[in-house]
């Protein structure tokens, strides 16, 4: 970020900063009922959360999403918007004031307005699916299979 800054070029460049997916650490062994997931190392890299990469729980599929951009985006805040990674297709082409491909991206939805400090539409439910493990999020719902 200083570099871009120092390059001056640091006010006009949004910085997104996120994963794919969750960890491969986790466990389903270990989730208790308030959902803390432990690891043998001493290191929870899907914090509280239930489950691991490739399954329905948070654990697999919740991840960080830091953006910066000066003057846009107010520094230290937080959204309850439920961002899913297909959701850049449709971020990018609204920063850029373009239309995606066509039949691409159906079912990406910006948050711009979450990341701009804006109200926000209900983002539509998210499907997550790895191998044979399914799980639909809607708001606080979630139901998983596998």
């Amino acid at each position: 970020m200083d570099v871009l800054d120092q390059l001056r070029i640091g006010e006009n460049t949004l910085v997104i900063v996120t994963s794919e997916n969750g960890s491969l650490l986790g466990s389903l062994k270990f989730c208790k009922p308030e959902g803390t997931a432990k690891i043998t190392n001493g290191h929870k890299s899907m914090g509280s959360w239930c489950g691991k990469k490739g399954r329905g729980w948070e654990g697999g599929h919740r991840v960080p999403f830091v953006a910066r951009r000066p003057g846009k985006i107010t520094p230290n805040t937080t959204s309850e918007y439920a961002f899913y990674f297909n959701d850049l297709l449709a971020t990018f082409a609204d920063l850029l004031d373009a239309d995606p491909p066509e039949e691409s991206g159906e079912d990406s939805f910006t948050p711009l307005p979450a990341l701009l400090g804006q109200p926000t539409d209900y983002r539509p439910p998210i499907i997550n699916h790895s191998n044979s493990n399914y799980a639909l999020h809607s708001r606080n719902w979630k139901i998983v299979f596998g």
